[in-house]
């Protein structure tokens, strides 16, 4: 949970930090060139950088690391269970993503009733962004999630689709995602402690 509350702080001073680093750029770009005959491809190049280029590898970042995150430790917490409740190893099966079969085991030992946690949804909405950017690099013409994704997009959640030259079909991901994001993770794990009975004096486990 520390871990999970200090990346999405990290989130939030990155975003802060490229918002003050593009304006002390934009600075130095009007005070370096305007006025000369070079300014309106330089300006060009900086809007790509900062408007495009910038945002983007900064929260396809975010996005991979705090996917890692919620499922190696989502996996160390089936684990616990299983070894907590002498419960029998099961086969891994290789057709369900690592998401599906933490659900399908927290389901049948601990009775959790996914569709009443909202966070979940969004955990999932993350692993299929973070499978199209990790996959596909964000284009979502060639995910295997794109019916998936397009609803998403089109659904007002921080998502959309670039139409610029540079990115055109790649998602273009806002902070407002970001933020649900690791909210969704934080909000997950408080609700999956209290339903598996790990107090607050016993959250450590085996990773």
């Amino acid at each position: 949970m520390a871990t999970l509350r200090t990346i999405q702080q990290y989130c939030a001073a990155m975003d802060q930090q490229l918002g003050l680093l593009r304006q002390a750029k934009e600075s130095m770009l009007v005070a370096d060139h305007a006025g000369s005959d070079e300014f309106d491809s330089h300006r060009y190049a900086f809007q790509i950088t900062f408007n495009e280029i910038f945002p983007r590898c900064l929260r396809y970042s975010f996005l991979i690391f705090l996917y890692s995150v919620v499922e190696t430790d989502l996996t160390a917490l089936c684990k616990e269970v299983r070894k907590r409740r002498n419960l029998p190893e099961e086969p891994v099966s290789r057709k369900k993503t690592p998401f599906e079969r933490c659900k399908s085991f927290l389901s049948k030992s601990c009775g959790i009733d996914f569709e009443s946690v909202p966070a979940w949804e969004q955990l999932k909405i993350l692993e299929k962004v973070r499978n199209c950017i990790v996959h596909a690099d964000g284009c979502v013409q060639v995910s295997r999630d794109k019916e998936f994704l397009e609803r998403k997009v089109a659904s007002g959640i921080g998502l959309t689709l670039s139409d610029h030259s540079v990115s055109k079909g790649r998602l273009y991901v806002d902070q407002e995602f970001c933020t649900a994001s690791s909210n969704a993770a934080i909000s997950f794990f408080t609700i999956v402690f209290e339903q598996t009975r790990f107090g607050p004096e016993n959250m450590m486990f085996e990773g």
